[in-house]
Parts: structure tokens; sequence; C-alpha cells
């Protein structure tokens, strides 16, 4: 008897895991040579880190996960993470804001609901978050803060060969 996945969910194979371990090596060895040091964010966040970021208007609200995380008493509507950024943003706030630059990355899983099954609800997201400054940091210091993150995108491709 064949059990069906998930809709919109999938198994890794080991020829998949092979390539998925063959991206990851890559990408954190090319952030770590670039001083990125790698953080994890918890798969479940509250909804309101995202809708008070703006990142989900009302609109987009039906695209994810979301449930009411009931301790007995109350609740907080919790969310499986659409996204990185917002959580890299959110962990750098809390624990690393004394620093005046922070270079962080990450390999994680993201989930967006998506009706017909067609598509993938889970999908895993390398990122990559330069963060720091302030509103008087000079624009060529911004510019080699976008140049980095091209120059290092464009180094994880071409040892991706693509």
């Amino acid at each position: 008897m064949k059990i069906p996945r998930c809709k919109g969910a999938q198994d890794l194979l080991p020829r998949d895991m092979a390539r998925f371990h063959r991206i990851d090596e890559v990408f954190r060895s090319c952030c770590l040579a670039w001083g990125y040091g790698e953080i994890r964010t918890p798969t479940l966040e509250y909804l309101q880190l995202f809708t008070a970021a703006g990142t989900l208007s009302p609109s987009m609200l039906g695209r994810v996960y979301s449930f009411l995380d009931w301790d007995g008493w109350s609740g907080e509507r919790v969310v499986l993470r659409p996204e990185g950024t917002i959580p890299s943003a959110r962990l750098y706030v809390d624990n690393l804001s004394n620093m005046p630059v922070a270079r962080l990355c990450y390999v994680e899983n993201m989930f967006s609901f998506e009706g017909s099954g067609q598509e993938s609800r889970e999908r895993w997201q390398c990122g990559v978050e330069l963060i720091g400054g302030s509103v008087a940091t000079p624009a060529a210091t911004l510019i080699r803060g976008d140049s980095e993150l091209i120059m290092l995108g464009l180094e994880i491709l071409q040892k991706l060969g693509l």
C-alpha cells in the first residue's frame, strides 16, 4: 500500500541529498571565508514579527502556515517562517546590536502555503545578511557592502558551476 506525501511536499533521495550537501558546503565555505557567521533561527516565529515589519500584507496572510500557539490560557499566533531576512533581523536586534556590522549567513527551510499542492510548500533558502551601520554611514560604505554581497554571490555561483 502506497502512502501519499502531503501536497506540495517532497522527499529527498540520496542523489538529491548529495546535491543539497554540495550546495550547502560551497555556500557555507564561501560565506565563512568572507567573514560571515552562521546562524539558525527558530522554525516558529510570532506572526506579529512579519506583519509589523510589513513583510506580510493582509492578502499574503493566506500564504503562510499560521496557527494559535495555545498554552491553556491564552495564545499567540505563530507562523512557520516564510523567509529568512526578518528572523535574522530579529536575531540581530535581540543578540548582536552592539556590533557595528554583523555578517550573518544561514541555510534554513522556509514554508509557504500553495493551495493546489503543485508547487513546493517547503523550500530551502541560503541567505546572507549584512546588517549594521547607521544613517550617518557614508554612501561609499553602503556601496561597498552591496558590492561585497554581489561578489560573494558570484563566487558561490562560480564554484557551483552555474
